[in-house]
């Protein structure tokens, strides 16, 4: 590749950047998503993404009781898809014991749905029992609810305001601190 072609390269990336630049400023791009569904829908099957509606989902909890997301509108939502055979789901376990301990003490306005997908109760209930873990878990016994959520990987965690949007989502293990720092940034809004 000769010195000029690289030269003729380098100016049309810059010229393209710059046109884009040009365009964005003029307000010819556009910033935010074009729609905001409400509930899922055809629209949303690219990703529940931040900035749309969570999806409305109904989970299990280890003592029967059935709770739906649409219930707990006013209320900061974490949603943690797991499992109990998922090594990074253990790891960060703890960190969601630490952080969801703390937000009961200090009365924040937050709900965890830790979200078991596809186990059976016993094992569940075996797994928190051995661990010591004092967690609020529900049931996906079919996985609708990670469905819903185009989960493809566990852990997943979705961030869920009180408006019922999707503020944020994180694919893997979490730390304590990035947990605290997402949840706090919630609860400051």
């Amino acid at each position: 590749m000769g010195k000029r072609t690289l030269l003729w390269g380098a100016g049309a990336a810059v010229l393209l950047l710059l046109l884009g630049f040009w365009g964005w400023q003029r307000g010819w791009l556009p910033t935010e998503p074009a729609a905001r569904p409400e509930r899922a829908g055809e629209e949303m099957r690219q990703w529940p993404l931040p900035g749309y509606a969570a999806p409305g989902v109904t989970v299990r909890s280890l003592d029967g009781r059935e709770v739906r997301l649409a219930d707990l509108r006013g209320r900061n939502v974490v949603l943690n898809f797991w499992a109990t055979w998922c090594p990074a789901c253990r790891e960060e376990l703890p960190a969601f014991q630490k952080v969801y301990q703390q937000a009961r003490q200090e009365g924040w306005n937050a709900t965890f749905l830790l979200v078991d997908v596809g186990e059976e109760q016993s094992a569940v209930e075996e797994f928190l029992r051995r661990t010591g873990l004092d967690l609020p878990v529900y049931l996906d016994r079919e996985g609708k609810a990670a469905q819903e959520y185009l989960v493809r990987g566990i852990p997943t965690t979705f961030f869920i305001d009180t408006k019922g949007d999707i503020r944020d989502r994180v694919l893997g293990a979490m730390t304590e601190e990035q947990l605290r720092i997402r949840l706090e940034g919630m609860l400051k809004q």
